[in-house]
């Protein structure tokens, strides 16, 4: 999986791994959501997107299983990663494929239920392929799951 560095387009590698206590301290300012209460609250799964080289936290994702899906609890990209002059490419992409690469390993075929602003639905539609399920409810299925899997991922 690769982020892209806008400025030269430059396909820089990115991993995903669990956030753990010590990723907890490093968290700065400019975080929008509580994430030590995300990752301490029970059943929640969160990660992290990083580039090896150096354990920048590009963007988190805290997840929730469900009885027959996966869960997005919240979904958050640095303020690196944010806006027009943001520096890396396909952090929200990466971190959505993974959480369809998850759903497909606990038997769930792919499907990943989230929760969207109003102002993103039509983005999440167009650029990712999830689908409303319902008001701000969107969910991938097992056949948007594995595009997007090969699309970031792969």
């Amino acid at each position: 999986m690769y982020l892209i560095l806008r400025a030269t387009q430059e396909r820089i590698e990115a991993r995903i791994d669990l956030l753990d206590t010590n990723d907890l301290l490093k968290l700065k300012k400019g975080w929008l959501f509580d994430w030590r209460k995300e990752y301490e609250a029970d059943g929640n799964y969160v990660y992290k997107v990083i580039t090896p080289n150096n354990d920048v936290i590009h963007g988190l994702l805290s997840v929730k299983r469900k009885n027959d899906h996966l869960y997005v609890n919240l979904l958050e990209k640095s303020n690196l990663n944010k806006g027009k002059e943001k520096a890396y490419d396909n952090v929200a992409g990466i971190l959505l494929a993974f959480s369809c690469r998850l759903a497909f390993a606990y038997d769930y075929d792919g499907f990943v239920v989230f929760d969207s602003k109003t102002i993103l639905i039509n983005h999440y539609s167009k650029f990712y392929g999830a689908r409303v399920l319902s008001g701000q409810r969107m969910y991938f299925d097992t056949v948007s799951a594995k595009l997007l899997i090969e699309k970031f991922l792969l």
